[in-house]
């Protein structure tokens, strides 16, 4: 009997280390005429862990990125423009409702009104974010309903721009209650035998 409960008690923990351990995955299909550095950080004023890079305005760049629980985040990109025109484009969507955008749901598009810009670095001197005019069309595999988005209509050229969303965390990662009666039972069932052999 003793070696069953410790059995058990041991699917338990490895249940609780799993459960705890769950990652909630970012996956984004973007694109920056002309190139970007794509993050993920925990402090508006630093760039973060960098997860991609791209330099081709045509092309889809697709990313993803594992986020830990009770840990609030940002998308950082930091977009750079060779000339002629600019612009960020892009869709980000969270695996589960552990994290939330700052729009309350699973899904960002670029826009004018979830997204903040800065002119000098993360968390520096912000920006007005607007829409770029000019007509590049919506990139392969990016939603239709995102705009391209920069400074000045996109007409501040030969510029630099950080570009920054929040990640908020929704989940505390509470233990499940299943998981929480299974163990109490276990606990009561030890102490009895215990107390019968006493």
């Amino acid at each position: 009997m003793k070696k069953n409960i410790i059995v058990c008690l041991g699917f338990v923990l490895f249940y609780l280390t799993g459960t705890a351990s769950a990652a909630t995955t970012i996956s984004t299909n973007m694109t920056v005429d002309n190139e970007f550095d794509f993050f993920i950080s925990t402090n508006d004023s630093q760039p973060g862990v960098l997860v991609g890079y791209g330099d081709s305005w045509n092309t889809t760049y697709s990313f993803s990125y594992d986020l830990t629980l009770n840990t609030n985040y940002f998308i950082h990109i930091a977009a750079k423009d060779w000339g002629f025109v600019a612009g960020f484009i892009g869709e980000f969507t969270l695996s589960d409702n552990s994290f939330a955008f700052a729009n309350n749901t699973q899904k960002l598009l670029t826009n004018v009104n979830d997204w903040t810009v800065y002119t000098d670095t993360f968390g520096g001197t912000p920006g007005a974010t607007s829409e770029a005019t000019y007509s590049w069309g919506t990139p392969t595999n990016i939603d239709s309903n995102a705009d391209w988005i920069w400074t000045n209509n996109g007409n501040d050229t030969h510029t630099e721009r950080y570009f920054s969303a929040e990640i908020i965390n929704m989940s505390q990662a509470p233990v499940p209650t299943t998981v929480l009666l299974f163990g109490s039972g276990l606990f009561i069932l030890a102490l009895s035998i215990r107390r019968g052999k006493a």
